[in-house]
């Protein structure tokens, strides 16, 4: 379950899908069950449900290395000589545990900066010079 107001993930203790299904829609009605204890959920809250069917390998990225400026989605790869250069990305779904899922700009193995305010100034110099 996501709480978009919180940004807090929590895994279901049990779900349950009913046993009828709407024929005119073809939705079934399914209730999650949360862990017992949770703190900083009250009812009433918004939540999402997000439930797995599948499972694919998919490149993801820590949130923090994410540079957004405008309509500009970037990251800093390691460009193999102690420096870093800006390498725009498209971004699929955020997942939990503040990682980013990249579905184009990135290859698996490639490193990138954890700050990239940091690494953009580096790289600044090293032009400059």
């Amino acid at each position: 379950m996501e709480f978009p107001e919180s940004g807090k993930w929590v895994d279901a203790a049990r779900v349950e899908v009913l046993p009828a299904a709407d024929a005119r829609t073809h939705t079934v009605q399914a209730r999650v069950y949360l862990p017992e204890g949770l703190k900083d959920v009250i009812p009433g809250m918004f939540a999402r449900a997000h439930f797995v069917v599948g499972k694919a390998r998919k490149l993801l990225v820590p949130g923090q290395a994410v540079l957004r400026r405008g309509e500009v989605t970037a990251v800093y790869v390691a460009d193999g000589n102690g420096g870093f250069r800006l390498r725009q990305v498209r971004l699929g779904e955020p997942l939990a545990g503040g990682v980013q899922e990249v579905l184009a700009g990135l290859a698996a193995g490639e490193k990138v900066a954890l700050d990239p305010v940091k690494a953009g100034i580096q790289a600044k110099q090293a032009i400059t010079k």
